[in-house]
């Protein structure tokens, strides 16, 4: 999770992108006969606009998908708790190559510092706080997130954890991807947390400021403020 700590907003990002590129040059797309070469084993390129398909490359594919697993925590955390409601944190042993926001057992943060710390530098800890304040329990939470992924018409999806810990019953598709990515874009607060580069986390212990990825690749993903 630590070299792919970047991924899950690097999708985001790139699917937010398509739809002010094809808003400003449809007739481009429309010209084009010939795909885009990409360099990945599955893809899709969409028109967030409509949902029209543009171009694709085996988009059912059933893929292992790291840390955009924590799409559908910051789904379900939105869907369930208020912004504003502060979560315990509770244990949470990573290992050593895990992205982290360096979360104390006890300390307690919004739910919107936790999605921050979740999407930016893809903190572990902060999905698995959320996960728990949710549901109670990693385990009820994946429940959760699987019942969602069905309500949501996420066919070629399942989850085993809130995180992206590599696991054969955690996989999804690029179409589902990009499905769930387009319901959370409609949301101005996911839109909002996803375009900043970097952000402080105002709630907690302690201030804590979002760090870039070499850093958070060393292990740590929020750094102190001060």
């Amino acid at each position: 999770p630590g070299a792919e700590a970047a991924l899950i907003r690097r999708f985001v990002a790139v699917v937010a992108t398509l739809a002010v590129l094809f808003a400003a040059a449809p007739a481009a797309a429309q010209k084009q006969q010939e795909g885009p070469k990409v360099d990945a084993a599955a893809w899709l390129l969409i028109d967030l606009r409509d949902g029209h398909r543009l171009a694709a490359h085996k988009p059912s594919s059933q893929r292992s998908i790291a840390s955009t697993t924590k799409l559908m925590t910051a789904y379900l955390a939105m869907r369930d708790l208020s912004m504003k409601e502060k979560l315990k944190v509770p244990a949470y042993s990573p290992a050593p190559a895990e992205s982290v926001a360096g979360l104390t057992k006890g300390e307690k943060l919004t739910v919107h510092d936790l999605i921050t710390a979740m999407m930016l530098p893809s903190a572990n800890d902060a999905a698995f706080t959320v996960a728990v304040g949710v549901a109670g329990s990693e385990g009820a939470f994946v429940g959760e997130m699987n019942h969602a992924a069905k309500d949501l018409g996420l066919d070629d999806t399942s989850y085993s954890n809130p995180i992206g810990l590599d696991d054969v019953g955690n996989y999804s598709s690029a179409e589902d991807l990009a499905s769930l990515s387009s319901v959370l874009l409609e949301d101005k607060r996911f839109r909002h947390i996803v375009s900043e580069p970097e952000a402080t986390l105002k709630s907690g212990s302690m201030p804590r400021r979002s760090c870039p990825m070499p850093e958070s690749r060393r292990g740590r993903s929020c750094r102190p403020v001060g």
